[in-house]
């Protein structure tokens, strides 16, 4: 509804424009109409124009009224302050003072013999600024609204939205004084009245170009304004105290106070010292890899597959991970998305590290202190990396639960040369990625034969040994061999025994190509009926909110964004509808039939659960769209929307037309700025933090703040009343107003910023900045950083 109303504030003032230029070129040309007669035909036609500029002002009025009505006065304010009355005027002037006066004009010209001369009284009514204005108004007033739509950013200030309302009022003033003069001439029967068009063409010519040399000294500056600097450190934006007290922030050469302690960004980190529970390598490398259908992709990957491997640990484990750049010419980093880790560890390039260059390595290590759904992806030139796939799944396992022992202790990456066009062979084993007795799941590999190139389609917890793969019907293994497993073994569980099964669907498009992992096609597999399954659906897309249809069986959403929910009830018939970088965990039994797992609604992308792994897809029927905001049964929280909040920090997200960085694009902006210039919000450690994040924009915002998670308080001042809903990457539809708040308790410099990284490129990003810290980095055309 909003992007409708919306609409109907941006359409009609491109139609004004070019409706009242019709108008108002007939109307200025009327005064040279050679006879009564045709004088009367032609001001009933402007007439008829008064009725056809009526439609779209009425439609922009009243999507400016509606907007009042439904919304919050961030919304609408310009609409209605400024737009609305540009909109309005020129056509009210045309009703009331245009419209009569025709209407007398055509009366006095019925009077007329049909080949009498018309009087010179006549054409100085006929050229009345009365008549002429309102319709040449018009067309003004809808230029200007286009303007202060496109270009101004919002929230709204008065004094820069004053400037274009106020030289449309000029304008109007202008075109008064002028026809005003013509009229007068026109009055004095020894004036020759010479239609020139010609001169009146040169004359609109002339004025077009002394306003395109004005437009074009504007957009010089624009443009030479947003180019960015070449060295900038990331906590650069003004400071914003959220209504509390201000904090020392080192950045700007601010003064300490003294006795408060600053520490740099890359002093925090995760334990330095003792022995790893849990260590990876992820070598990031370009490799041509194909999916299951046999399309070639020139990927970028962590261990020559696509996704990268799992890393399976568990709550409470010390975690190191090595990064090693092999060639990767613009630079990599690993950062834990959702997985709230020290802030020296978060790895964003030119924030919390330098980007690892080819030929180099970076260690992180941190405690792994939630439990849950996590993915980890590069944040170096983050848009191309996440889209050619250095990205994969983290998963945090409980500390207490029990895994039988894996049988092997290696992480397997298939290469695809070593796959033979008739059939598979067994890969080569990489080097070890997780030390011996890791209790990471298991990972299935999917080509267009059944096993390919490290593909990662879905990660599952198998039920049994001797899980059977089948390519083209036939089976391709009789026991779990080493490709069948891509980060760790495969469980040597009785099948008897077997309790839960254990997907992660990562969603992804390469090209053009929608993809579960590196799969393109439906993956079966044998599930008994009875078995608990859980599906982890993480959307990896740029800028595409994936869709998730689970027919078969009825189901719960157990998780959001890594965190369990409370008694969530169960949902038959619902789609999970899931924003760039977000996760849900969806859980189920098994029944005695199939059940499908379709993304984006497809019957050729999914995963077919049946208890022999055959069967015929289900049709798939409408469904409703999941709605998290009352889901579940509340629980005791250490914050709710009663509280009392140290700061209180509102986000306005909203579209304009502009540059950034020398190139004119459709920005996206944070209170109206791109970075470096957006707000940086200041927060001193142990603040209660609440946030209103408003998207008066037209297209939707999944907001990340990096080492953070949220509490949801409430979505268009209707609370959130069921489980706890935390989330770390919270969909913003247009229209749409969240309050979140959080406890401040991760020191550091902090990333906020949409994922969808097309927008982050454009300058969507933002910080959150700790009182004390001093960031060491730098970002820019001189560094090797570009986090984005």
């Amino acid at each position: 509804m909003y992007s409708l109303l919306v609409g109907l504030t941006l359409i009609p003032p491109i139609l004004l424009i070019v409706f009242g230029w019709i108008a108002g070129t007939k109307a200025s040309r009327l005064l040279f109409s050679p006879s009564a007669p045709l004088m009367r035909k032609k001001a009933r036609k402007l007439i008829s124009w008064t009725f056809i500029l009526t439609i779209p002002a009425a439609a922009s009025c009243t999507g400016a009224a509606l907007l009042m009505l439904d919304y919050d006065p961030v919304y609408w304010q310009d609409r209605v302050y400024v737009q609305a009355p540009l909109v309005a005027l020129p056509l009210i002037a045309a009703w009331f003072i245009a419209v009569p006066r025709l209407l007398l004009l055509r009366r006095e010209l019925s009077r007329y013999e049909a080949e009498a001369p018309l009087m010179a009284q006549t054409r100085a009514k006929a050229a009345h600024p009365g008549i002429v204005v309102p319709f040449q108004a018009s067309a003004w007033g809808g230029a200007a609204v286009l303007f202060i739509a496109l270009i101004m950013p919002a929230p709204i200030d008065w004094l820069s939205t004053a400037f274009p309302a106020a030289l449309t009022l000029l304008v109007w003033y202008v075109l008064w004084i002028r026809h005003g003069r013509r009229s007068h001439k026109a009055s004095n029967p020894e004036a020759v009245l010479i239609s020139r068009p010609w001169r009146s063409a040169f004359g609109g010519l002339g004025v077009a170009l002394f306003l395109s040399a004005i437009m074009g000294l504007f957009v010089y500056l624009a443009y030479e304004n947003s180019r960015l600097p070449s060295r900038i450190d990331m906590a650069s934006g003004e400071a914003d105290f959220g209504g509390g007290s201000e904090l020392a922030h080192v950045h700007d050469g601010s003064e300490v106070p003294e006795g408060l302690r600053v520490i740099s960004v890359s002093d925090l980190t995760g334990p330095q010292d003792g022995e790893p529970d849990q260590t990876f390598t992820l070598t990031a490398e370009k490799k041509n890899v194909t999916l299951s259908s046999g399309t070639m992709v020139e990927a970028w990957t962590f261990n020559g597959q696509i996704p990268g491997p799992q890393l399976r640990v568990k709550q409470g484990e010390l975690v190191e991970v090595t990064l090693v750049n092999r060639d990767i010419e613009d630079g990599a980093t690993i950062h834990w998305h959702g997985l709230d880790v020290p802030n020296a560890e978060d790895g964003v390039a030119g924030a919390t590290q330098d980007a690892v260059m080819p030929g180099q390595t970076h260690t992180y290590r941190f405690v792994a202190e939630q439990t849950g759904t996590f993915w980890y992806h590069s944040h170096q030139h983050s848009r191309e990396a996440v889209s050619k796939g250095l990205f994969g799944s983290l998963i945090v396992e409980p500390a207490d639960l029990v895994q039988p022992e894996p049988d092997t202790d290696t992480d397997a990456a298939v290469d695809e040369e070593q796959l033979e066009a008739d059939g598979l062979t067994e890969p080569e084993i990489n080097e070890p990625a997780a030390e011996s007795g890791s209790d990471a799941g298991d990972e299935i590999l999917a080509g267009a034969d059944g096993l390919n190139s490290g593909l990662t389609l879905a990660s599952l917890t198998l039920t049994e040994q001797s899980s059977a793969w089948t390519a083209e019907g036939e089976a391709a293994a009789e026991t779990a061999t080493e490709a069948e497993t891509a980060e760790a073994p495969v469980e040597a569980v009785d099948a008897a025994a077997a309790e839960e099964r254990d997907f992660t669907v990562m969603t992804h498009l390469w090209g053009s190509t929608f993809a579960i992992g590196a799969n393109d096609q439906v993956q079966r597999f044998d599930v008994a009926p009875g078995t608990q399954v859980r599906m982890r659906l993480i959307n990896t897309d740029d800028w595409v909110r994936q869709s998730y249809m689970l027919v078969g069986t009825s189901f719960q959403v157990a998780a959001i964004d890594g965190t369990d929910l409370n008694a969530p009830g169960m949902l038959t018939n619902e789609k999970l509808v899931l924003t760039t970088g977000g996760r849900y965990d969806l859980t189920f039994t098994m029944p005695d039939g199939p059940v499908y797992l379709s993304v984006a609604g497809r019957e050729d992308l999914g995963l077919f659960l049946s208890p022999d792994g055959n069967g015929d897809i289900p049709s798939i029927p409408a469904m409703k769209a999941f709605d998290p905001l009352h889901y579940g049964e509340p629980s005791e929280t250490a914050f709710d929307a009663n509280s009392t909040f140290d700061r209180s920090f509102t986000m306005v997200l909203d579209n304009m037309l502009g540059f950034y960085n020398g190139t004119f694009d459709q920005l996206y902006t944070m209170n109206g700025e791109v970075f470096p210039n957006t707000p940086m919000y200041m927060v001193r450690e142990g603040d209660l933090v609440k946030m209103t994040i408003v998207n008066r924009g037209m297209v939707d915002h999944p907001m990340h703040l990096h080492g953070h998670h949220a509490l949801v308080l409430s979505r268009n001042g209707e609370p959130a009343d069921g489980s706890a809903w935390w989330t770390d990457t919270l969909d913003v539809q247009p229209g749409e107003t969240y309050e979140i708040a959080f406890r401040a308790d991760n020191p550091g410099l902090w990333m906020d910023h949409c994922h969808n990284l097309v927008h982050a490129k454009a300058g969507m990003s933002m910080h959150l900045m700790y009182e004390g810290i001093a960031a060491p980095y730098t970002v820019g055309e001189e560094t090797q950083n570009h986090p984005e």
